[in-house]
């Protein structure tokens, strides 16, 4: 059967919402991970990824690459090891 999630979407700004965000992530034994990329037409064109998602039980949680001053807090998610 096709499912909809229903549940709370965040936009992560700042490192207010990115510090709730992480605790909820790296608590997680499983978590979705997906990435949005402007697209590219023309052969050697590419670009690099402009949005990144993760899914929790609880939650999902929207980044946006752009804001340098995430990367290090984004590093830490993608490095961080399961809890259980």
């Amino acid at each position: 059967p096709i499912w909809r999630y229903e549940g709370p979407v965040h936009v992560i700004a700042g490192h207010p919402d990115l510090r709730h965000a992480m605790q909820d992530i790296v608590q997680e034994s499983v978590v979705g991970f997906d990435t949005e990329t402007r697209p590219a037409f023309r052969p050697g064109e590419s670009y690099l990824p402009s949005l990144v998602q993760f899914a929790t039980t609880s939650a999902v949680y929207l980044v946006q690459v752009q804001q340098q001053k995430l990367f290090g807090a984004l590093r830490e998610i993608l490095s961080t090891t399961c809890v259980t």
